[in-house]
Formats: structure tokens, C-alpha cells, sequence
């Protein structure tokens, strides 16, 4: 079957499904009573033959056994609009009652599925519709826990993801790591090794670049330099398909198998673990010692990018760390392993940070690495930023290295944030700054601009607004407090672009508040019923910024020439500056 024999053939059952619903509308019961009778007729019939030791087709023509496969998967929408997921939410309401409910027809259809044994049909259209199946519902395996063996068995084998054809893995891998996720909590412990075992040897990474395209429209004359000739390259082969776009879950997979065997022991989790990482930083090693010919040889790099992700996938299996983590907690021997992984990562972004796709990878292993080690990464995140903020970052980067920061700061308040944060704003708002006042020539160059100035701001917002502000008057920062102040009054007094003048102004509200009252004053509350603070961290002078900076910017922003009172956005920036008002009364 051609291309474009499958297109028809889709277009068919398309077509063939609206009809099902056109009539499911007028009568439910026919529908699913006749879906259901000859997906079960079907089912059995297979798994008779197979029983009484008939060949691997069981006597049923593929067509007859993808289709009764596909009733299953299709028999969950069989549902006129308004009534989807009605059974489900009875399951749940009964389960939270403590009442067994008996088995729905769908679940009795998903059982004979399995039991029929049709996943070993000789054929991959019914092996693959089988997997979409059983990867669509997998809550029936919450209470039917018997049939998580053979859906296993099946996935890991020949008829899955070990298929002899490579390129039809990659949904499998998919699937599986979908599935396992689902049913972590009801694997049983003796199977996990043997699952780990199973797709140790899935694990290895081929690692090739795809041909790269001439650039045709490359001006006469011109010859790209060797960075960007290599950055060139590596994107186009960064943004093409590939196995790795699927092996990835794998590894995240591995890693939640790892954790599922804490009944094990600490210690036997934790060389699980390093079983599963030294290969991957064993490669990565290798890879930076790699020498690169010439400009064009890049395929460390692309090893490296891909050893990187592989590695912090790993991470991801694993449960959110605590927010903070006591020297005694079970379990934290992970955190030494994560450790190393870090300071992997920021030895190859030391050594190939001139690449963009080594700089990708190293935000995206860190975004996992936050997550599943918390506070005990967070001395890495300076040496990170630093050499992320690197001068051949572009303003996109910029933008997603403040989101990244944002999320740290906000999920742990730990003394170790704190003290990574006050090493990170001059450097931080330095380049952002420069960043920021370069000339624009463009649209898109406009467009980067706002990006990086709201992403900017809404960190500074997300400082001001908490525990956090003192870091603007530490003895690091205090000398530079009063640049930061003027640099947010004039994103404040810019008309441009109003969201991210309604944030500036918002950030000014936050600033009188925190260092506008007199020291030993009472801290107006910044909630409702929140207890009563006395001011603390008062900044001399602060006072003469509110009048002589502050009220003015007030009162002259809505009057500026480029200041639209239709535009919805400016309204905001109205309402902003009464709140921003507000407060200067409530500090002086």
C-alpha cells in the first residue's frame, strides 16, 4: 500500500466515522450494541483459534483484525456530545465513595482485547493499532492490574518496541513511556529490573547528521565564519526528524523505573542509577575531547546536544524534589548523581557554549535538573547564567533564560536562592539592559525587543513582589540600585509598548512600598489580614525619588504625546499608575 493508498484509505474511515456519529445521534444504542458485537465476535474468534493451536493469524484475515482493534480504540468516542466521559467520572465518584462498580462494555471490550491475545498477530498495522489502544485507555489498568503483565510483555518484545523495523519504534517508545507513567504505582516490584534490562540496549545512541543543504542564496564573496558555519549546520540538524526525537522517552521512562524500585534500598537504587548514566557521560566526556577537523565538523557538538538531553530526560523520571531537603532524607543519594550531571553540563557549555544548540541543551537540562534536584543545584545556576549570558546569545535566549530563572526563584526561597540571586541581578540586568537599548531595524528586531523587555520586567516583578526584594539593597546590589530604579522608570515613561509599561509601573508600586517607609515604621499590608511588619530595610533618600521622580512620572505619562486612551492595554497602564499612586501615600 502506496501513500497514496493510505490517504484515501484514512479519508475513507474518516468519512465512515461521521457517518457512525450521524447515526450514534439518533440512536446510541445501535451503534454501540453493533460496534461492540462485532469487535467481540472478532476478538474471540482469534483467540479460540490461537487456543486450539491454530497459526499466528489465527484463521482471521488482517483487515477483519485491525478493524475489530480499531473498534476498541474508537469505542471510548461512541458518545453523543454532552455525555462524553459520563463513565469515567462514575468510576471516580464511586471509587471516592468506596464502591466497586462492575465492568463498563468498553472495559470488557478493552479485557477481551488483551486476553484474545491479538497483539501477536503477524501483521504491523494490527500490532500498531493494538499499541494506540491500549495507550489510549489507560486508566482501565488501575483496576484491572492483571492485564499490565502482557500489555508489558508486549511493548518490550519483538512485536513492539525491539519490531525488527527501526523507523516504526518510535510511536512504541512513545507509548510505552506514556504507559509506564500511568501505571508506575502498580508495577509490580519484581518485574522492574527485568523491564531495565529489557531496554538497556535501546538505550545506545546512533548519533549521525543529516546531509546538510547548500545555501544557494549565500551572497558571492561571502564565507560564513566557522561558528556559524558549524551553527548553521547543527540547527538544520537539530530541527530534523530523527529516532532521538522518540529514544528520549526512553530515558525518561528509565528513570522513573528507577525510582519505582525504592522498595529495593537507597543503595540499590542509587547504582541503578549510575548504570544508567555512565554510559551517557562516559559519551559526553568523549565527545568534548573529540577535535574538530574543521569548521564544518560539528558532529561532537551534535553528540553532546543529544548526551545532554538524554541525560537530564533521565532526571525528569524522577519526582519533583522537595522544596527543601534535609542531610537525612531517604532517597537523596539521587542528588549526588543529578550533581555530577550539572557539572557535565556546564563543562561542555564551558567548552562548546559558542554553539547554539550546546546552550539550548543546557537550559533544557537544567529546567529538569531544578525540578527533580532542587536547592542542591542552585550553587551551579551563576556559572550557568554567566555563560549562557555569553556574547553570542540572541535576544530569544535572553528571553527563555529569565523564564527559566523566574521558575526557580518562585519554587524555592531557600537561603541558597537567595544567595545565588544576589550574585545574578547586576550581571543580569547589565545585559539585559545592553541588550535591550541596541538599535532596532526591523519588525522582527522590534518584536525581540518586547519579548526580552516583559520577560525582564516580570522577573523583576516576581523579585519585588516577594521575600526576595532585598536583594536589590544587599551590599552587592545597594550601589547599583539606583541605575535599576532609573532603568525601570524610563521602560515606565516608554508608550510603546504598554504591557511591559504596566509591569515597570507595577514594579515602582512594589519598590515605594518595600523602601519607601521610614525604618521603624509600620509596613502597610500587602494582603488582606496578612500580619503587620515594621520596616526593616528602609533606603535613605528613597523618599526624594517618590517626589521628585516618582509622582511626576505619575502625572505625566497619560499626558505624552504617544499615549492612546483608546487602546484597552493603556487603560491598564491608567489603572497601574492610580495603583502606583496609591502607594506612595501608603509609604510617606
Amino acid at each position: 500500500m502506496d501513500e497514496d493508498d493510505k490517504g484515501a484509505f484514512e479519508k475513507m474511515r474518516v468519512d465512515l466515522k461521521n457517518l457512525m456519529d450521524s447515526i450514534l445521534n439518533v440512536d446510541e444504542q445501535l451503534v454501540t450494541d453493533a460496534v461492540r458485537s462485532l469487535a467481540i465476535a472478532s476478538l474471540s474468534a482469534y483467540g479460540a483459534s490461537r487456543a486450539s493451536g491454530a497459526g499466528p493469524s489465527g484463521g482471521l484475515s488482517w483487515q477483519d483484525a485491525e478493524l475489530a482493534v480499531y473498534l476498541v480504540y474508537v469505542y471510548g468516542e461512541l458518545k453523543p456530545k454532552g455525555k462524553v466521559g459520563v463513565d469515567q467520572q462514575k468510576k471516580k465518584d464511586a471509587k471516592l465513595q468506596g464502591v466497586e462498580l462492575p465492568p463498563t462494555p468498553h472495559d470488557e471490550l478493552i479485557l477481551a482485547l488483551i486476553q484474545s491475545g491479538i497483539s501477536s498477530y503477524p501483521h504491523v498495522a494490527v500490532r500498531a493499532q493494538f499499541f494506540e489502544s491500549v495507550g489510549r485507555y489507560l486508566e482501565f489498568f488501575k483496576d484491572r492490574k492483571e492485564c499490565i503483565i502482557p500489555v508489558l510483555e508486549a511493548l518490550v518484545d519483538e512485536r513492539g518496541m525491539h519490531q525488527p523495523k527501526k523507523s516504526r519504534r518510535g510511536r512504541v517508545f512513545y507509548i510505552f513511556h506514556r504507559f509506564i507513567k500511568q501505571v508506575q504505582k502498580e508495577l509490580p516490584q519484581d518485574i522492574l529490573l527485568s523491564i531495565l534490562n529489557s531496554i538497556r540496549d535501546l538505550l545506545d545512541l546512533d548519533i549521525e547528521l543529516p546531509a546538510p543543504d547548500t545555501d544557494e542564496n549565500s551572497s558571492a564573496g561571502s564565507s560564513p565564519t566557522p561558528d556559524q558555519d558549524g551553527n548553521a549546520i547543527l540547527e538544520e540538524a537539530v530541527t530534523a526528524s530523527s529516532a532521538f526525537d522518540s529514544q528520549i522517552y526512553l530515558f525518561e521512562t528509565t528513570g522513573t523505573l528507577i525510582w519505582c524500585t525504592s522498595s529495593m534500598g537507597e543503595d540499590e537504587q542509587f547504582n541503578l542509577l549510575q548504570a544508567a548514566l555512565a554510559p551517557l557521560l562516559s559519551g559526553l566526556s568523549q565527545s568534548l575531547q573529540t577535535p574538530m577537523k574543521d569548521s564544518k565538523d560539528v558532529l561532537p557538538v551534535f553528540k553532546a546536544h543529544h548526551l545532554i538531553q538524554a541525560l537530564a530526560s533521565v532526571v525528569k523520571g524522577f519526582p519533583d524534589a522537595p522544596t527543601s531537603i534535609h542531610p537525612d532524607a531517604p532517597f537523596r543519594r539521587r542528588f549526588d548523581a543529578f550533581k555530577e550531571i550539572a557539572e557535565g553540563v556546564l563543562v561542555s557549555l564551558e567548552a562548546l557554549g559558542r554553539f547554539k544548540i550546546i546552550r539550548d541543551a543546557a537550559r533544557f537540562a537544567f529546567t529538569r535538573l531544578v525540578a527533580g534536584a532542587g536547592v542542591t543545584v542552585a550553587q551551579y545556576i551563576p556559572t550557568l547564567t554567566s555563560r549562557l549570558l555569553s556574547p553570542d546569545c540572541d535576544p530569544s535566549e535572553i528571553v527563555e533564560l529569565l523564564t527559566f530563572l523566574g521558575l526557580v526563584f518562585h519554587q524555592h526561597l531557600g537561603p541558597e536562592v537567595i544567595d545565588m540571586l544576589d550574585q545574578l541581578l547586576l550581571p543580569l540586568t547589565t545585559k539585559v539592559s545592553a541588550v535591550i537599548t541596541q538599535p532596532i531595524d526591523g519588525t522582527d528586531a522590534q518584536q525581540a525587543n518586547a519579548e526580552t523587555k516583559r520577560a525582564y520586567l516580570s522577573l523583576i516583578l516576581a523579585i519585588a513582589t516577594g521575600p526576595l526584594a532585598t536583594v536589590f539593597i544587599s551590599p552587592r546590589n545597594l550601589t547599583s540600585f539606583p541605575s535599576i530604579v532609573e532603568g525601570i522608570m524610563s521602560f515606565a515613561a516608554d508608550n510603546t509598548y504598554p504591557p511591559s509599561q504596566r509591569l515597570a509601573i507595577s514594579i515602582l508600586s512594589n519598590f515605594c512600598l518595600e523602601f519607601g517607609p521610614p525604618e521603624g515604621a509600620p509596613l502597610p499590608a500587602k494582603k488582606p489580614g496578612a500580619k503587620e511588619e515594621i520596616q526593616t530595610h528602609y533606603v535613605p533618600g528613597f523618599e526624594r525619588v517618590i517626589y521628585d521622580r516618582l509622582i511626576p512620572l505619575a502625572f505625566s505619562i497619560p499626558i505624552s504625546p504617544g499615549f492612546n486612551w483608546k487602546d484597552g492595554l493603556t487603560i491598564q497602564v491608567t489603572n497601574e499608575i492610580g495603583v502606583m499612586l496609591k502607594a506612595t501615600y501608603k509609604a510617606r
